[in-house]
């Protein structure tokens, strides 16, 4: 018998120790000469912490093992490789900013290799057991209710006021309103102290400037910021207090509606992006709701949802430039999603949310003399390839390559401004910032892509660091990108508000302002309530409720995640490393549903449901 157990629980209690091992490890590589005393560096042992752990996984691989073996299959195979590669990437590139973990020397690759089991493991058990979920009979009573439009009422409310109670703290707290770069930019702009383009979407910015300047016609500068900021913010609670409405209504578990609420309401980063005067907050706000939206008309067709999808959908492309790349896209899916009676509906809200953004950016700024962002906006990727190219190998570049970069960016400067997790300080290099339309730029443009390419092929793997150093936490939940989190939302540029001589300033005491960011920067820190503001874990979630429609063979729904599939993609080619805005993922949580409700899900309408809308 004792012999049976020893069999039995052999296999959990080495991979409960191979997965403990693989969290052990802090990602430095280990060179040829590691002593034992420097061990401590590249491997944290077996302390408390990790003692703890592997304790824990002993427990969890023994007594899951079964169900395990019994319930996996390959497509959690194949995520849990994905994840288990970029549990890897990130460490790496984190803690070495290059991926000398996985592939410093023999030895190394051998280390890595067993780390990647070790992860691998506890995310193929881990998917497996979160697949199941929806199978489960607590699940299944949960999402049993009958909505009741007073209680539906009742959690907006809800939701209204905890945000209020939530978000105020921070508000007070840097009164009149934080003033980062981007939103200095947007009000210098206005106020004539900087060129009048479309680097930010320039409605928004009038609309900023409008309300600054009616504070100061009122009474002063900082009334003008804090205009910006009650105005912002109460959008922002209104946007998603209607998600926490549609949970309610697709009968979301009350776990997940309470869950939801005090993400929005206590989670600090929906309060510190409250009291910033920077489109991200209201553009997530905006974007999470037009989500929301876009579910519940596959879910139940009218003709006035599609009134709201087009209105949120042009909020969506007006509050961040790149906007009309998600929206577009998702409106022509969406025309595939919906039954036949309804598809026409689809296609005319994309011509309008088309023919308007054409409208406001090619008809309306234009005559208005605004003129169009630049093109190095769209170049993070390159730019940034090419910043670490001349960091690696300064001296492999032809004098030709030479000339044709510093034609386009200052090449002097490049590989020391180079900030792995940031393009910024390598893009305000670009020559032609200022001159977008000068008719030598194509042909610079051109040269400078055939170096480019050149230096590619001498040295591919320098490109794809780059690339992986600026991605790496949209697929590590672990690791946060460095210094893009709480500091960015907590000041005043000084450098911005000199150019237009805005006078701002904080009122309250500086003591209590230490104290949120201290709050913020704990939220960050702290085991679990980190992975909370990661943007890796909605990258992850939002492959595994795809990958849990795979195996149900749920096929067509997978069209309603091209609105965080889209926005997953806009971020890897984005400047930073570790934006925020995959929150909005979390009205994907109604599509885990079980049971029958799951059956008569989104796009399901029926036929006399369907001509009734229609009507």
């Amino acid at each position: 018998m004792d012999e049976k157990i020893i069999k039995k629980n052999a296999v959990p209690v080495i991979a409960a120790m191979i997965t403990a091992l693989a969290f052990s490890f802090t990602g430095l590589p280990m060179d040829g000469n590691t002593s034992v005393e420097k061990m401590s560096d590249v491997y944290n042992g077996l302390g408390c912490t990790s003692l703890l752990a592997w304790i824990l996984l002993l427990i969890l691989y023994v007594k899951g093992w079964e169900g395990y073996r019994k319930y996996r299959n390959w497509q959690a195979h194949v995520l849990a490789v994905i994840f288990s590669a970029g549990m890897l990437l990130g460490t790496s590139y984190f803690t070495n900013g290059n991926w000398d973990f996985l592939f410093g020397a023999k030895k190394q690759i051998l280390i890595s290799a067993g780390c990647f089991i070790g992860f691998y493991i506890i995310c193929d058990m881990g998917i497996t057991y979160f697949w199941r979920i929806p199978e489960m009979e607590f699940f299944r009573k949960a999402c049993g209710r009958i909505p009741a439009r007073e209680e539906e009422v009742m959690w907006f409310r809800l939701a209204k006021i905890s945000m209020i109670i939530g978000w105020t703290p921070f508000i007070l707290a840097f009164l009149p309103g934080s003033i980062p770069a981007d939103g200095f930019r947007q009000l210098d702009v206005f106020l004539g102290a900087m060129p009048l383009d479309n680097h930010h979407p320039w409605v928004l910015t009038m609309i900023m400037g409008g309300l600054l300047t009616l504070g100061k016609t009122i009474w002063c500068y900082n009334f003008g910021v804090f205009l910006i900021v009650i105005v912002f913010t109460s959008v922002e609670i209104w946007c998603y207090s209607a998600v926490v409405r549609y949970l309610y209504r697709w009968k979301a578990p009350k776990w997940i509606l309470f869950g939801t609420v005090l993400l929005f309401a206590f989670v600090p980063i929906f309060g510190s992006y409250a009291q910033a005067v920077i489109k991200d907050g209201l553009y997530t706000a905006v974007i999470t709701l037009y989500f929301a939206v876009y579910i519940d008309i596959c879910h139940s067709f009218s003709k006035r949802k599609a009134v709201y999808l087009f209105l949120l959908g042009i909020s969506v492309c007006l509050t961040r430039n790149n906007g009309i790349h998600l929206v577009l896209p998702s409106l022509i899916l969406l025309f595939f999603f919906l039954v036949k009676g309804a598809r026409k509906y689809a296609f005319i809200v994309a011509v309008c949310v088309f023919a308007c953004y054409l409208g406001v950016e090619k008809g309306a700024a234009p005559a208005l003399g605004v003129a169009p962002g630049s093109r190095c906006e769209m170049l993070s990727v390159p730019f940034q390839q090419t910043a670490r190219y001349l960091r690696e190998y300064p001296d492999d570049v032809t004098a030709s390559e030479k000339k044709a970069i510093n034609r386009i960016l200052d090449y002097d400067v490049l590989a020391e401004k180079y900030n792995p997790e940031l393009s910024d300080p390598v893009k305000i290099t670009f020559r032609f910032r200022d001159d977008d339309n000068d008719p030598k730029l194509d042909g610079y443009m051109k040269d400078y892509f055939k170096a480019w390419f050149a230096m590619f092929r001498r040295h591919p793997g320098v490109y794809v660091q780059a690339t992986l150093n600026n991605t790496y936490s949209y697929n590590d939940p672990f690791h946060m990108g460095r210094g893009q989190q709480g500091v960015y939302r907590f000041y005043i540029d000084k450098l911005y508000q000199k150019k237009s001589g805005i006078d701002v300033s904080y009122v309250g005491p500086k003591k209590i302002q230490y104290l949120f960011r201290l709050y913020d920067e704990l939220w960050m820190r702290a085991p679990g309530l980190g992975l909370i503001l990661s943007a890796g874990t909605y990258t992850w979630l939002t492959l595994l409720l795809m990958g849990y429609l795979l195996v149900k063979k749920q096929w067509k729904k997978l069209l309603i995640f091209a609105i965080p599939v889209l926005n997953i993609l806009i971020c890897l080619v984005s400047p930073v490393n570790a934006q925020q805005y995959k929150i909005m993922s979390i009205p994907t949580l109604l599509v885990f549903k079980g049971g029958k409700e799951t059956a008569r899900f989104v796009g399901l309408t029926s036929k006399a449901e369907l001509e009734a809308a229609l009507q």
